[in-house]
């Protein structure tokens, strides 16, 4: 089942993300420390207020998959990649995984609690079944616009979130990554 409308990057926008996540990629590695070993962000000109880094290590515990309903848009390649998991040769998703929403695919939510059609719960613990071939959208939790606006949204947003502010630390150049990524390639491994 294709999904109609999804168009390639445009790589203008590819190469212009490049260039800017390399310049402060060079400014952050020139100046990161000072002689004392501490950070030093003075390099790079009006960082965002998460421009020392945020932590973040995925829990699984499934409070990102649930609630009020939403999208989890997939492309085409997301579509077979997580179809394939599921041992589903021919590359498709049926109506029970999948839906249309306007020129777009989302992952369907059971309608009663809000679940991600994906989330199961396996002694006692909530997992995602899809989890390695997640969608990106998934991929880049909690790094989202809404969450890095401000402060106050990644504090709140973590108030939900057990993973945030704790384990790995992700410095700017991840971060910014993560958050304009539009394909699983623009990820590292």
């Amino acid at each position: 089942m294709p999904a109609v409308g999804f168009s390639p990057i445009n790589p203008k926008y590819c190469a212009d993300l490049l260039m800017k996540t390399a310049m402060y990629y060079n400014a952050f590695v020139r100046t990161a420390t000072d002689f004392h070993g501490a950070a030093c962000m003075s390099a790079i000109p009006n960082p965002p207020w998460y421009g020392g880094g945020l932590r973040f290590t995925c829990t699984q515990c499934g409070n990102c998959c649930t609630g009020a309903p939403g999208f989890v848009y997939v492309n085409d390649e997301e579509i077979r990649r997580i179809a394939e998991f599921l041992g589903n040769e021919d590359g498709t998703l049926g109506r029970e995984h999948l839906r249309r929403v306007g020129r777009r695919y989302s992952l369907t939510e059971n309608k009663k609690n809000g679940d991600c059609c994906f989330l199961r719960t396996e002694d006692g613990k909530r997992i995602c079944s899809i989890y390695p071939v997640r969608p990106l959208q998934c991929r880049t939790w909690p790094f989202w616009d809404i969450n890095l606006d401000t402060p106050d949204d990644w504090r709140e947003a973590s108030l939900t979130c057990p993973g945030m502010n704790n384990g790995r630390q992700y410095d700017l150049v991840q971060i910014r990554v993560r958050l304009h990524a539009k394909q699983w390639e623009d990820l590292p491994a």
